[in-house]
């Protein structure tokens, strides 16, 4: 399974430095990223702008690893990792959220938390934490801003790799191919969990190559694992990512006909991106299992 990886463009560079000291920062993180590869050999690298043009200081950038003979190793590296299949702004646009690091706007620190992925930034005294803390804004069901806290995990040295070992070992799920696959597994893969008819064809649909396959696959693996381990004691599972009931003057959109139990609200949901993905599923308490009515955009 693959590993996200989201660059905090607030770490990049800015003060003058060196040729030696552009080169040994870029070897540093090289050296953070080599070793996550080795734990989760799918790494990927996401930017918020294009690779070469990340600062390396005042007057200089990461496209001049390319251009000297002793970083082309370096370089070649990084274009491995780079995969820029979602633009970072409009990710996090889709999600009408907008995160702050110490009162300024942070895409990637942002994206990582919302992709529940891994921030990694450039070695820094700013940047010396495994769990960096965020504010997220939202709009809420009445159109008024609400803050709330955030933190993301993080690494931009060896100790942070270290401290996230156990997380980043963890390998959440198998990697369907397709949606078709997905569909036709989903027995195996998702014991606990119960699809309406309707979401067949919403699942089909995720063809080999779809941005959503993984994020959806993901999504779901995490609904099995909360109905899965649902406590004896609780109304509902502990999910492993946010989910939200629909805002009040949504909710007629939302009723489903349960396999089981006739027409019920399916108003919770768990977000995916890019876009502005949602799963909604009705928790059955008399069962402990969850059930999917929808896959795809908001309803």
């Amino acid at each position: 399974m693959r590993l996200i990886t989201v660059l905090n463009e607030l770490s990049h560079p800015t003060d003058q430095l060196s040729d030696a000291q552009a080169r040994a920062t870029v070897r540093v993180l090289i050296g953070v990223l080599k070793e996550l590869k080795k734990i989760r050999p799918a790494l990927e690298l996401h930017t918020a702008s294009a690779l070469p043009s990340i600062s390396l200081g005042s007057h200089r950038t990461l496209s001049t690893l390319r251009a000297d003979a002793s970083t082309r190793e370096e370089w070649q590296f990084l274009r491995g990792l780079d995969n820029r299949a979602f633009d970072m702004a409009d990710a996090i646009h889709d999600l009408s959220v907008d995160y702050e690091y110490e009162g300024t706007q942070c895409i990637g620190l942002g994206l990582a938390h919302a992709l529940e992925a891994l921030a990694v930034s450039f070695e820094g005294e700013h940047w010396g934490r495994h769990t960096i803390d965020l504010i997220c804004r939202e709009l809420d069901q009445d159109g008024e801003i609400k803050n709330s806290p955030a933190s993301v995990k993080h690494v931009a040295s060896s100790a942070h790799i270290a401290e996230l070992l156990a997380w980043l070992r963890t390998v959440p799920l198998v990697l369907a191919t397709n949606g078709q696959a997905l569909w036709d597994n989903r027995e195996e893969y998702f014991p606990t969990l119960h699809f309406l008819p309707r979401t067949r064809q919403q699942l089909i649909d995720l063809q080999n190559g779809s941005l959503a396959l993984a994020p959806v696959n993901e999504r779901l693996w995490q609904l099995e694992i909360a109905a899965k381990n649902w406590p004896a004691n609780s109304a509902l599972p502990t999910f492993s990512s946010k989910v939200t009931p629909e805002y009040e003057q949504r909710r007629s959109l939302c009723y489903f006909d349960s396999a089981s139990s006739g027409e019920q609200l399916f108003d919770l949901h768990a977000r995916y991106t890019p876009g502005a993905g949602r799963i909604h599923f009705w928790c059955n308490t008399t069962n402990r299992t969850i059930e999917i009515a929808h896959i795809g955009e908001k309803l």
